[in-house]
């Protein structure tokens, strides 16, 4: 355009009108409307600025709260499994279980999947340990079956009994073989461990 030629030169060409040059030419019109577009744009620059500027802003404020909303979630969830294993039954407590049916172990165990669910049964215990759990509730154990479908096969039967109809599959015995070449005879001594 025009003004930005001029530009440069309008000190001198308004001077040049002062003294009397060009009496004839108004110059006013024309210079107002050269700084009002300047102005203009420079508003238009700034408010750009300001825009862009607060794009950002806002971008890294939603970033920041995703990011300790993520972060959040994690902290929970570590909690969470933490809890889950504090809250287990362990295993070598219900082999040393000495109550009737391990009626104890079993209203443990209830009252752990009862709060904790399905999921959190199937991760505290081993696919052998889930096995022998599996024997002690009466339940035929595959070879091929996994942790989870052991831990499907194993709750149904869990809530129908008040306690472990078989739980000498669960007891850890020790057994000890003797030979006594005197009388030619084996004695074989299973005891509980412990």
């Amino acid at each position: 355009m025009i003004h930005h030629k001029i530009l440069p030169i309008l000190p001198y060409l308004i001077n040049l009108q002062r003294d009397g040059c060009f009496p004839n030419v108004l110059l006013y019109p024309f210079l107002f409307q050269v700084i009002i577009e300047e102005m203009l744009k420079s508003v238009i620059k700034k408010y750009v600025k300001m825009g862009g500027c607060q794009y950002l802003r806002d971008y890294r404020m939603a970033q920041r709260l995703k990011k300790t909303a993520e972060h959040r979630k994690i902290v929970l969830q570590r909690k969470q499994a933490t809890e889950e294993r504090k809250a287990a039954v362990p295993f070598s407590e219900i082999a040393a279980d000495r109550s009737s049916g391990k009626v104890t172990s079993h209203v443990r165990l209830q009252q752990y999947v009862d709060k904790f669910r399905e999921r959190a049964f199937c991760k505290v215990f081993t696919r052998p340990q889930l096995q022998t759990l599996c024997k002690a509730y009466g339940l035929q154990v595959t070879a091929r079956a996994n942790k989870s479908t052991l831990t499907k096969d194993l709750l149904p039967l869990r809530k129908e009994s008040a306690r472990m109809p078989h739980p000498y599959y669960t007891d850890e015995l020790q057994s000890q073989v003797s030979v006594d070449d005197n009388q030619q005879r084996i004695t074989l001594r299973i005891s509980r461990a412990n």
